[in-house]
């Protein structure tokens, strides 16, 4: 008699689990100056996918502030561990609104660490981000918030 067993390893999951006060949009208020603004902004997902996008309002000849002008969009993925986030890079999206093509999407070459972690705080719909930016060789302590849109 021939008896066939099975048996399963079950390998403990070492992604940590999704912080879900994070998913969700995070927007800038547009910082207005000589009828031009800048707008940042994030979406989480809990599929662990994000997108960050940069917009820019009224730098074209006849627009108003609230007319967008060009965009950058980063996608990709995140994790999450205590206050870290880390962002993965997937692609890039570019439009121009002075050219008239349609938004361009050039793929990282491999997925790209965009970021080794940032600090990040979340309180009430505030999201708070500390991280050290640009030049490389004289880094800034930086602080961005961002509000959660209903």
């Amino acid at each position: 008699m021939l008896l066939a067993v099975s048996f399963t390893a079950c390998k403990k999951n070492d992604v940590p689990p999704v912080d879900t006060n994070l998913i969700g949009t995070w927007q800038t208020v547009p910082g207005i100056s000589a009828g031009q603004g800048i707008s940042y902004s994030y979406v989480f997902n809990s599929d662990r996918t994000y997108t960050n996008k940069i917009s820019f309002f009224g730098y074209l000849p006849g627009q108003t502030a609230q007319d967008i002008s060009a965009y950058t969009m980063y996608e990709g993925n995140y994790s999450t561990q205590s206050n870290k986030l880390r962002l993965y890079l997937d692609a890039t999206v570019n439009w121009d609104g002075s050219n008239g093509l349609p938004p361009k999407r050039v793929a990282a070459p491999k997925p790209d660490t965009v970021s080794n972690g940032i600090d990040y705080h979340i309180s009430k719909d505030t999201l708070i981000f500390t991280y050290y930016s640009y030049p490389a060789d004289a880094p800034v302590l930086t602080t961005m918030k961002y509000v959660k849109q209903k």
